[in-house]
């Protein structure tokens, strides 16, 4: 059961965060460039919708999804040894 719910916890934030990951990397590829967030968000947004907000989302998903599940198994598991 713990391993499903690392594995549902991570996939939600995972989805809440992606977006501003996205903007990040841009900002971070942007080789010197003085763009803002909502700059770069408005880019993606007007080229490319909401889909350029998820883009390249699966990788990240089955490699986030595995770990966290792993790793909430793990801690609830530890935590009854130790308490």
């Amino acid at each position: 059961m713990y391993i499903i719910l690392g594995g549902l916890a991570t996939l939600t934030a995972w989805m809440v965060a992606y977006p501003m990951d996205i903007i990040k990397t841009k900002i971070q590829v942007g080789h010197g460039s003085r763009s803002t967030i909502q700059e770069h968000a408005l880019n993606i947004w007007r080229t490319q919708g909401l889909a350029g907000f998820y883009r390249g989302i699966s990788p990240t998903l089955l490699r986030a999804i595995v770990t966290g599940a792993f790793n909430f198994m793990t801690y609830e598991t530890v935590k009854t040894f130790v308490l």
